[in-house]
């Protein structure tokens, strides 16, 4: 029964890792530009924040697994697989950084290369120890939901909210995004109604619901 609740409770963490992680992803790719050109005042960078954010993704999920691997009394081997993406890491960064064709993307590759290589490690680490069921269909629906919601902010940007300054439309586009993932989480049944309850803004309502 304990081997069982403990792999519910990491399916529970990556999966809400994975909704999370998608809506940040999402955001970050479809609207690089005028994030960076309100935040900097210049959109030079958006490149580099397109080509890290799905790779970002795995960040959401090393969190959770990191913890994971501390709570089943195996802190040394989260550290040892830090350790592993930090070398791997430095190793890149003079690979790439130093080829002229790359330059500083070499080390943004570099870093998105740590990230996924830690995340893959702490995952493998943990089924060696505890048995853990991998659903595919989740992870299509998600990225499903990715995509639609991508769409969505994409369209609303650049075509419904055209004539808008470039904050409101920003801001507008943003949230038309975030209210067609939830939508979609919701009808995936990504996102359980007991968990949506906990969210600060809405969790009243579907208090209720639940409560019904």
């Amino acid at each position: 029964k304990q081997t069982l609740l403990v792999e519910h409770r990491i399916q529970q963490a990556m999966r809400l890792s994975l909704v999370t992680g998608g809506l940040s992803v999402v955001v970050l790719y479809v609207f690089a530009e005028p994030l960076m050109q309100l935040m900097y005042g210049t959109s030079e960078a958006t490149i580099f924040v397109k080509v890290m954010a799905p790779f970002f993704l795995f960040y959401y999920f090393q969190g959770p697994l990191q913890a994971v691997l501390q709570a089943l009394d195996l802190a040394k081997a989260a550290m040892t697989n830090s350790l592993i993406g930090a070398a791997v890491k430095i190793v890149c960064i003079f690979a790439l950084a130093t080829q002229p064709s790359l330059g500083i993307m070499g080390a943004a590759l570099a870093v998105a290369i740590n990230t996924v290589l830690v995340t893959l490690l702490h995952f493998a680490t943990i089924i060696k120890v505890v048995s853990y069921s991998i659903y595919p269909l989740e992870y299509v629906k998600a990225c499903l939901s990715i995509t639609i919601a991508g769409v969505a902010g994409y369209v609303s940007f650049h075509y419904s909210f055209i004539m808008l300054p470039l904050p409101i439309r920003t801001l507008a586009s943003i949230t038309v995004t975030a209210i067609v993932y939830l939508l979609l989480l919701i009808i995936f049944q990504l996102v359980k109604r007991e968990e949506l309850a906990h969210i600060p803004a809405i969790g009243a309502f579907f208090a209720k619901k639940n409560r019904k």
